[in-house]
């Protein structure tokens, strides 16, 4: 149970581009109209999140500063503040690999599903288990108990040892030694879908002197249980609490939002709330089982109508199904981003400028061209980059061809702009948009059994890959021997 020291609660429930940002800043702005910067918390689970509160408290008076604010953290920031903990304290990949040397283990720190290890997997269980969470794939798949046993016991001698804590520790040694925040009388709290029942205990402590407290989420887009995130918690409080509820996407069309509709009508606990479409925008739906006939829609996209940002994104359950789609649009001649960045790095492209740039008569001393041509094995700058050192052999020909297809300006622009064609997981882009999105409904073993233990949690994801569009949405089948694809047909037959 989720209770409040005062009666003053409200919350805010929003569906897929229903504006529960815009509802957490109009809070922000309310509250300073009454209230001191200092007198005012804003906990969120990202930095960006904390980064765009911050920015609107700002703009609201222009006398205030950054450490006016100084309750508007991260969750995990702010029990570290209040718990007396120092940097030095924070567990870091330097100690992780130490870890690994002393005790055998095989630690990568990798969060991701298809590229952590066993071990990683044992140390997410743990970490699930600390969470205080009841299901999830990390609690219910088959483990090695004895392997579990001794890591947690020689993860936690480590840490002891070195005076170490990682984010669990900061929450418990929060509640621990930790006092409400002094002085606080509104407390603000997004993204309250993702918060795990230990977090909402530290919440509770934290805004304890408040008068005023405000929760913002969407029940649909809780995607993380298992990590320890317990919608049941947030319908809860919908039915102890005033509810605010944001029915109208002003991002998603009628098409999308038809499917997407059908898919949160099958969740088997939720708070029921619309998300109609604010445009009478028809929009589209198109399945498209040719992956060769995606890339093609793509590359036309950017011959067409050249490099605009946000324009594209191709989903994914898991990481591990992404580089057979880089493969594709490499062979193809398409640029990308992921999560890493650009396809070719920045400084790649500043030598093939460089190299370029030399080309010209003027351009440089004698001594640095000279010095230029020995370093990268140049024979004539009238040659192609590609019979150079300049770029790995196995990255030349890709980047020539990419080059003579969008020209190094428009690569240029996209390698420091937000991405024209973005691929990621569902996970990593929740909160995004792009004017069109593709949907693979590829899935691991994993996945498979988690759609068996909890499918909520596959159609809590499956929603969010649904409503990042503005314009469309591709699905493109699976090619593994696990998928999605019966799930989402089941949305598509719902009536």
């Amino acid at each position: 149970m989720v209770r409040f020291k005062t009666d003053d609660v409200k919350i805010h429930l929003a569906g897929a581009g229903s504006g529960k940002t815009e509802a957490a800043m109009g809070e922000i702005v309310e509250a300073l109209e009454t209230y001191r910067p200092d007198e005012i918390a804003f906990v969120t689970y990202t930095r960006k999140g904390v980064e765009t509160g911050i920015e609107r408290a700002l703009k609201v008076n222009r006398s205030f500063t950054p450490d006016d604010l100084k309750h508007f953290k991260t969750l995990h920031a702010i029990c570290f503040r209040e718990a007396g903990l120092g940097a030095k304290n924070i567990i870091t990949r330097k100690d992780i690999r130490a870890f690994n040397e002393a005790f055998g283990f095989h630690l990568t720190g990798s969060e991701m599903f298809s590229s952590c290890s066993e071990d990683d997997k044992l140390l997410q269980r743990y970490d699930a288990v600390r969470s205080q969470a009841t299901s999830g794939i990390f609690l219910e798949r088959a483990y090695d108990v004895q392997r579990y046993t001794r890591l947690v016991n020689a993860y936690e001698a480590f840490k002891k040892g070195h005076n170490l804590v990682d984010f669990y520790d900061c929450l418990e040694k929060y509640l621990e030694v930790g006092k409400p925040l002094a002085g606080v009388k509104v407390f603000v709290c997004d993204e309250c879908q993702d918060i795990t029942p230990v977090q909402w205990k530290c919440i509770m402590r934290l805004s304890e002197n408040a008068v005023k407290v405000r929760c913002l989420g969407d029940d649909y887009q809780s995607v993380y249980t298992h990590a320890g995130a317990d919608p049941a918690l947030l319908v809860e409080m919908s039915e102890h609490y005033p509810v605010v509820k944001h029915e109208v996407s002003y991002r998603i069309p009628k098409a999308v939002y038809r499917l997407a509709h059908r898919v949160t009508q099958m969740l088997s606990e939720k708070v029921d709330k619309d998300y109609r479409p604010f445009k009478d925008k028809e929009g589209f739906v198109e399945r498209c089982p040719d992956r060769t006939v995606l890339v093609h829609k793509v590359k036309n996209d950017l011959r067409a109508h050249g490099y605009r940002p946000g324009r594209w994104m191709l989903l994914f359950r898991t990481n591990c199904f992404i580089d057979g789609i880089v493969e594709l649009l490499e062979s193809m001649g398409v640029p990308y981003s992921t999560s890493r960045g650009f396809c070719i790095e920045k400084s790649e492209l500043d030598l093939i400028d460089r190299y370029y740039k030399f080309r010209k008569v003027g351009y440089g001393t004698k001594k640095a061209k000279d010095e230029f041509m020995l370093k990268y094995n140049i024979q004539s700058f009238d040659d192609s980059f590609t019979e150079s050192g300049l770029i790995p052999s196995s990255r030349r020909y890709y980047m020539q061809e990419m080059v003579d297809l969008w020209g190094l300006q428009t690569l240029k622009d996209m390698a420091r702009g937000e991405p024209w064609l973005l691929l990621s997981t569902i996970h990593k882009v929740k909160g995004g948009e792009a004017d069109y999105t593709a949907l693979f409904l590829d899935a691991t073993r994993m996945v498979a059994d988690n759609l068996l233990m909890c499918v909520d949690e596959e159609l809590r994801i499956l929603y969010v890959g649904i409503t990042r569009c503005r314009e469309g949405l591709y699905i493109v089948p699976s090619r593994s021997k696990y998928g999605l694809d019966k799930l989402l047909d089941a949305a598509f037959e719902s009536e």
